[in-house]
Parts: C-alpha cells; structure tokens; sequence
C-alpha cells in the first residue's frame, strides 16, 4: 500500500470526525449561551465572548451561535451533523433554509452534492424553489437538470441560481 493511498483513506476519515467534533462543539456553545456563561465575563452576548476566548471573527462567531441555535429544531442534521455525514459548510447554509417539512429532503440533497453547490442552492432556495402546496411552506427539491424558478402569478421555468453563472 502506498503512503498516497493511505492518506486518500485517511483524510476523508479525519474530516468526518472533525464534522462531528464540530457538533459536540455547537452543542456546547447553545448550552453556554442557554445558560448565559458570558454574563461572568460582563460580556454582551455569546458571540462575544465565543470571538474572544475562541479568537475568531465576530461574523464567525455569530455564524456559530446562530448555527448551534438552529440545529436545535432540526433533529435530523443534527444526527447527519453528529455522525460527521455533513460538513460545516453544508449545515451553515442548510440551517438558514431548512424546516420540518424539508428537512429530510435537503439533506438528501446535501450528502450527495459538494459544499459549493450545496450552499449555493441553499441560499437561492427562497428563489428558486417548487412549491409543494401554496397554504404549506414544504418546498420541493428541484430535478437534477436545474432549480425552478417559481415568480407569484407566474409558470415555473428552469432557470440556475446567480451563483452558478
């Protein structure tokens, strides 16, 4: 066995339990937040204090803690997230657009997309998307060949997201 072959098994082995190491960490950062731990340090708020004692930017910081937030409702992610399936670029951006009705779908999606593309569709999702059924907020995944736009009052038509031109 060569050391290329090696390390072609190991990294993406590694990856998977810093994916899941990141979870045990946005775990803790809600449960400080929840709890208030910052407040010792007369800080403003959770993000503070994560930027400081982390150092990392106030924007990543914010990220973090708004992240660690969501995956609280999203009991599925959480479980991909916990078992390193899902990077934390994927869950950054599935966390800004996913709820209980799509949830499952947009990790399906995720898994086998890379990240690129995963955040990309994330972000145009509120754009380009099938609605299930107008009185419910279920959106549908698009078909492999393309995202839908769908404009009120109008017929869906193929149509990429900005961030693939």
């Amino acid at each position: 066995m060569t050391v290329t072959y090696t390390v072609s098994i190991d990294v993406p082995d590694l990856d998977e339990g810093a994916n899941a190491a990141t979870y045990e960490l946005l775990v803790l950062i809600r449960e400080f937040d929840e709890r208030a731990g910052w407040l010792k340090w007369g800080l403003q708020n959770c993000a503070e204090w994560l930027a400081w004692r982390c150092d990392v930017s106030m924007m990543t910081a914010l990220e973090k803690v708004r992240v660690a937030h969501a995956l609280k409702a999203l009991a599925h992610i959480s479980r991909a997230v916990a078992k390193g399936e899902l990077s934390h670029s994927k869950v950054r951006a599935l966390s800004r657009v996913t709820n209980k009705n799509n949830e499952r779908d947009l990790i399906k999606f995720a898994v086998r997309q890379v990240s690129t593309i995963s955040c990309c569709y994330a972000r145009s999702i509120t754009r380009w998307f099938t609605k299930v059924d107008p009185g419910s907020s279920a959106y549908e995944i698009p078909p492999r060949g393309g995202l839908l736009s769908v404009k009120e009052n109008s017929v869906a038509e193929p149509a990429a997201p900005a961030c693939l031109h």
